[in-house]
């Protein structure tokens, strides 16, 4: 009996000695492994999702799930830094022509300047002075936000009628320019162009001689001794009608004074733009409506005048503009955020502005009227939600139209980064103001600066618009127009 349980013993020793290596042999294994882990762990665990999940980057593959044994850490309390507050981004397009140390040209935007081959819309025959627009009556603001999407479910009457086809011309030196124009004209009255857009200027910086203001004549003026405002309308007017474009932008007035800057929610003064007090009220606004003015009694060409780069989203919160905005809607402070910045897409902001730049432009078209001439407005297209109509840039699509004969709204697909196939949205959306008072600008800016729309992308925005049942369309800027954007003309308006 003893000798079995003996031999029992031997066998269950010698079974346990050779269970001990591999034990320790996959003790070893899950140590190694949980050694290799950390740097894997460690990127998922940080960041490493994040990234891959981002907008902008592809879903990489997943990292293997590891179980850590849990370690007791000592929780870290964060330390808030105070943010500074952002405005937001604003990209400025970039002139075609070089800017001088001590003046300012006007910047290329969309502006109508020469006319049309048929007649114009007849100019209302009542030319008194506009009466103010109430600010309580400015169209509401939707709070919908939207993504740019095709809306449509009907199929609008496209547009077969010649309309207005606008050709916003410029030059690279404005100085050495009259060699171009025959260029220009052949490539225009090939494309069927009826309105031709001519810069007229600034009210510091004119292309044309406006008397007792030589001072401010531009040196391509100054230096040659043309008129090229009388010169180009009188030109291109054999074959279209002319509008001249005024951009409201004053650097050289805001450098002399300082204090009539518009001022944005930081506190910071602009250096192109006034403010809304000084527009309305001020010495920068009488000198406006005295250009308005002098182009229309002085240049028979000229059929109609637009008014370029006003807009006030991110600028006009200073002590004058609050006083105005105080005595129209009783509040004694701008509407504000939690954070106490001012909310400057508060509806009764654009409400406000846009009733008293209403009123300005008002003026402006009466004493256009005087001459025979129209008034035109740019204005911006709130992308996304159409129906905000840019009341949050002062420029209330309604407020404008009581007070000028037509707005030209700005459809810059590929700077602001929607499908040229939005395009038709926008025209649909237009055309409830009725197609006689509004022009559609399809710009050639690209996504980047210094870049040009595809001309298949260019047609896709034309075509699109004309779908949309939008007859008058206006293209700018002309100096980013190769053979491929002209051949697309061509193709669309050659024979009409």
């Amino acid at each position: 009996m003893k000798t079995k349980l003996n031999r029992y013993l031997v066998i269950i020793f010698l079974v346990i000695s050779l269970a001990i290596p591999s034990v320790a042999a996959a003790s070893s294994a899950i140590g190694s492994s949980d050694k290799s882990s950390p740097a894997k762990v460690g990127n998922s665990d940080h960041r490493g999702d994040k990234e891959i999940q981002g907008p902008n980057k592809s879903r990489q593959t997943p990292l293997p799930t590891v179980t850590r044994r849990p370690t007791k850490t000592v929780t870290q309390v964060a330390t808030l830094v105070p943010t500074t507050p952002q405005l937001p981004t604003v990209t400025r397009r970039p002139t075609n022509t070089p800017l001088q140390s001590d003046s300012i040209v006007p910047t290329s935007t969309p502006q109508p300047t020469v006319g049309l081959a048929q007649p114009a819309s007849p100019i209302p025959t009542n030319t008194s002075q506009p009466t103010a627009v109430p600010t309580q009556t400015a169209s509401p603001v939707p709070t919908d936000t939207s993504v740019p999407t095709s809306t449509s479910t009907e199929a609008p009457v496209r547009a077969s009628a010649p309309g207005i086809r606008v050709m916003r011309v410029e030059y690279a030196n404005y100085a050495n320019s009259r060699g171009e124009v025959a260029t220009w004209e052949q490539k225009m009255k090939a494309a069927g162009i009826n309105m031709v857009a001519l810069a007229a200027g600034r009210t510091e910086w004119t292309y044309f001689k406006w008397a007792g203001h030589e001072s401010d004549w531009s040196s391509d003026v100054a230096d040659t001794g043309i008129d090229i405002l009388a010169d180009d309308s009188a030109q291109y007017g054999q074959q279209a009608q002319i509008n001249a474009v005024i951009d409201v932008f004053a650097p050289n007035y805001i450098s002399a004074h300082p204090d009539r800057a518009a001022v944005n929610v930081l506190g910071e003064r602009s250096s192109n733009l006034v403010s809304t007090a000084e527009l309305v009220n001020g010495e920068f606004g009488q000198k406006l409506l005295d250009m308005v003015g002098y182009i229309a009694a002085n240049y028979p060409n000229v059929d109609s005048i637009s008014i370029t780069e006003l807009s006030y989203r991110i600028d006009g919160y200073g002590p004058d503009d609050l006083a105005l905005y105080a005595a129209a809607t009783g509040r004694s402070d701008w509407p504000r955020q939690s954070n106490g910045q001012v909310d400057i897409d508060d509806p009764s902001i654009g409400n406000w502005r846009s009733a008293v730049l209403g009123q300005f432009l008002g003026q402006a078209t009466a004493i256009a009227h005087q001459y025979g001439k129209q008034l035109f407005m740019d204005v911006s297209v709130s992308i996304g939600n159409l129906s905000l109509m840019s009341n949050n840039k002062g420029t209330n699509y309604n407020a404008m139209l009581q007070n000028v004969d037509k707005i030209v709204a700005w459809d810059y697909f590929g700077e602001d980064g929607f499908l040229p196939e939005y395009s038709r949205d926008i025209a649909q959306f237009l055309t409830q103001f009725g197609v006689d008072r509004v022009i559609l600008s399809v710009g050639l800016w690209g996504a980047s600066s210094g870049s040009i729309v595809s001309a298949n992308d260019f047609r896709t925005a034309i075509q699109a618009s004309m779908d949309g049942a939008m007859p008058n369309i206006w293209i700018c800027p002309g100096s980013m127009m190769n053979a491929d954007h002209w051949q697309v003309l061509n193709d669309l308006w050659g024979n009409i």
